[in-house]
């Protein structure tokens, strides 16, 4: 090796190796934005509680120590507590699902194994978006086609056979857009018109690939604001957490071949 490749070698690595530190940086400023927003969220939480329990204690005063008082006053306290149960109610889903954004975001990052990525996204996708048929596909840089990384409860051979022509996948690699069925199937179909949701993979607002779900579970009617909220979670943190691991890779491989 010459000593022009050695020192283009070191440039590269240098310049992969601050890239990623730069991303690393923005990763945890995001995930500390999620958990302030959670903070925020809990305290809320918990001063809504606190005001659900006075509500409740002038009830249980309100109604034993005045027999006679007008039928409209316990009514409105009991409407009170009903709409503070309903805040505090809400509350507790936003809170479930910030923390369910702020643990999958992290987990996304904490590892460079390729595998463990894939995983941890099948994971995602499985429990928190309640898919158990699904695929996760990225471009390749040598041919720019689509080929599948990994699956779960499909056929993997028809799978990699994807068209990237197919409409959903079309819209969603040349928009940056996720596809989500109004109609949602609840069983794998292969055909033509077997695609429930096509998620791009994105860095830096760039395509990279697309996550692909073919089915729900049979108790989840449809999409919800909460799946598409992790959807784009999803294929930006994804996209760019595999797109970290091939960095990776890369330079593992150059310092190899360095030594």
């Amino acid at each position: 090796m010459t000593e022009r490749d050695d020192k283009g070698t070191a440039a590269y690595v240098r310049s992969v190796t601050e890239g990623t530190r730069a991303y690393v940086r923005e990763v945890h400023e995001d995930l500390e934005r999620t958990r302030a927003e959670l903070l925020a969220v809990q305290a809320e939480r918990d001063k809504l509680a606190g005001q659900l329990e006075a509500v409740k204690q002038q009830l249980e005063a309100c109604i034993p120590r005045q027999p006679s008082v007008a039928p409209s006053n316990p009514a409105k306290l009991e409407a009170a507590k009903r709409l503070d149960e309903e805040r505090f109610l809400q509350l507790e889903r936003q809170n479930s699902h910030l923390a369910n954004l702020y643990v999958a975001s992290y987990q996304l990052h904490e590892t460079l194994t390729r595998a463990e990525v894939l995983a941890i996204a099948q994971e995602i996708i499985t429990n928190l978006i309640g898919s158990e048929e699904h695929a996760i596909f990225e471009v390749d840089p040598s041919d720019q086609k689509l080929k599948l990384c990994a699956a779960v409860g499909v056929d993997e051979a028809v799978c990699a056979a994807l068209p990237a022509d197919k409409p959903e996948v079309q819209r969603a690699l040349a928009s940056g857009d996720a596809y989500l069925s109004d109609k949602p199937t609840h069983q794998y179909d292969p055909g033509p018109h077997g695609i429930t949701a096509c998620v791009p993979l994105k860095v830096a607002g760039r395509p990279t690939g697309v996550i692909v779900v073919y089915s729900l579970l049979t108790q989840k009617a449809g999409f919800e604001d909460n799946d598409r909220e992790l959807f784009a979670l999803l294929g930006s943190h994804a996209g760019m957490a595999l797109y970290c691991t091939r960095l990776h890779e890369e330079r593992s491989r150059a310092e190899k071949s360095h030594l």
